[in-house]
């Protein structure tokens, strides 16, 4: 009878802990919390004929490098709102976003010349309808390849 009070008493302590382990997983952080109210910013490189595929432009937020960007690729930078600039290594287009809350914009990463030697990349913002279409024959960016994972996320596309 002894031994029976024990494990009983003994499994009402471990179902006690369980179920406040469980209340605290269940709890929503403050940092959570803030991520609902940023801006969403889906980076991509469509692989096309003659892209030269090895050659990986850096892509920049605010003038700080976020990630490589490798052809057929895509990455999301998850922003405050606000204003912000998206340029890749070259610095030759950049896209500025007034950035709200919730929203999701899009923009494409494409080489413009150069084969090999002296690649030059553009930065467009496109429309939420035409990047759906192409976004669908891309795979998220490498983990190895995001240089500020404070703010870029690869798991999957914002939700539109």
């Amino acid at each position: 009878m002894l031994r029976f009070l024990r494990t009983v008493v003994s499994l009402l302590g471990m179902a006690g802990i369980l179920i406040s382990a469980a209340a605290m997983g269940a709890q929503v952080s403050p940092a959570a919390e803030a991520k609902t109210g940023q801006a969403h910013v889906v980076v991509y490189r469509v692989s096309r004929y003659r892209d030269p595929k090895i050659i990986k432009p850096s892509i920049y937020c605010d003038g700080k490098e976020v990630a490589l960007m490798y052809s057929g690729r895509f990455f999301t930078i998850n922003l405050a709102p606000g204003k912000h600039t998206i340029t890749s290594s070259d610095e030759h287009t950049a896209v500025s976003l007034d950035a709200e809350s919730g929203a999701t914009y899009y923009v494409r990463i494409a080489v413009v010349k150069g084969v090999w030697v002296n690649n030059t990349f553009s930065v467009h913002q496109v429309d939420g309808a035409e990047a759906s279409k192409e976004l669908e024959r891309l795979k998220p960016a490498d983990a190895k390849h995001v240089t500020n994972r404070d703010i870029v996320s690869i798991d999957s596309l914002p939700a539109q």
